[in-house]
């Protein structure tokens, strides 16, 4: 917790909200985080990039999918005339499968 601590303190240092804008971005640039507060950012960042990448690509993935099997068109030109042809064979106790 002494990171985040210490992260917090460093942002409100640089934005302080009695400066103005441009000296607490001058303060920025002119009076970087310490290494360890740098690292944690660093941290953050890829924590934050990954999880954005894991979501666009996980949204991605389902809409692909519920595209192909909801929303898209049979590739048959009359799907309503489609049948299934079953087989029953009741000798050997099938009474339905599929014929191919």
């Amino acid at each position: 917790m002494r990171s985040a601590a210490a992260i917090l303190d460093w942002i409100e240092s640089v934005f302080n909200p009695r400066t103005s804008h441009s000296t607490g971005l001058a303060n920025l640039l002119r009076f970087p985080p310490r290494p360890a507060v740098a690292a944690s950012l660093a941290r953050f960042a890829a924590a934050a990039v990954l999880t954005l990448a894991i979501g666009v690509g996980a949204s991605s993935a389902v809409f692909s999918a519920v595209r192909a099997v909801l929303l898209a068109p049979l590739p048959f030109s009359d799907p309503g005339r489609l049948a299934t042809v079953w087989d029953q064979n009741l000798a050997v106790r099938v009474p339905r499968s599929p014929m191919s």
